[in-house]
């Protein structure tokens, strides 16, 4: 019996797989460390001018974590003082804000990076924390869209969303 039962350990061990449980993707896109790119270098860059952002009790920042000029307008991601994006015109003029702080649909509880979609010129909120991302055409939220891995940055190229993470399959 003894004989019996070590048997029946020994097969049930041998058919334990550890196989990777990820997403299926067909969308993923893998990026070699070892590739060099050339960055710009804000040291290089020349300004012409400076424009005056307008000052209103909606308008008012703690911190520019991220700013995007696209379709003349200035989007600035402020993550920890006011937790929000605030829109100006080209002018500096103060259009509208995007603060949507909660758990719920249509909100952020971690406002973690933002870009413009270059096709519909939609802003898309990344949201690590659920791990969604928030669209919004102008001031109003349109819809959200879950995503199955931990992102920390996104872009758009026209065509999709494109999210960095961290996260490793185990092969390489």
């Amino acid at each position: 019996m003894k004989q019996f039962t070590y048997l029946i350990s020994f097969l049930l061990l041998i058919s334990c797989k550890n196989e990777s449980i990820r997403p299926q993707s067909d969308n993923q896109i893998k990026i070699d460390p070892n590739k060099k790119e050339l960055f710009f270098d804000i040291k290089q860059a020349q300004f012409s001018e400076t424009i005056p952002l307008e000052s209103t009790e909606h308008s008012l920042l703690g911190n520019i974590d991220k700013m995007l000029i696209k379709n003349n307008h200035m989007y600035i991601l402020d993550k920890e003082i006011a937790e929000a994006i605030f829109v100006f015109d080209e002018k500096g003029k103060f259009i509208y804000k995007i603060d949507r702080s909660g758990q719920g649909p249509g909100e952020y509880s971690s406002l973690d990076d933002f870009t413009i979609d270059e096709k519909t010129g939609s802003l898309l909120i990344l949201d690590a924390d659920q791990r969604k991302i928030l669209y919004f055409e102008g001031s109003t939220f349109t819809h959200e869209k879950k995503i199955p891995y931990d992102i920390s940055f996104i872009s758009s190229n026209g065509e999709n969303f494109i999210g960095v993470t961290n996260y490793c399959d185990g092969e390489g």
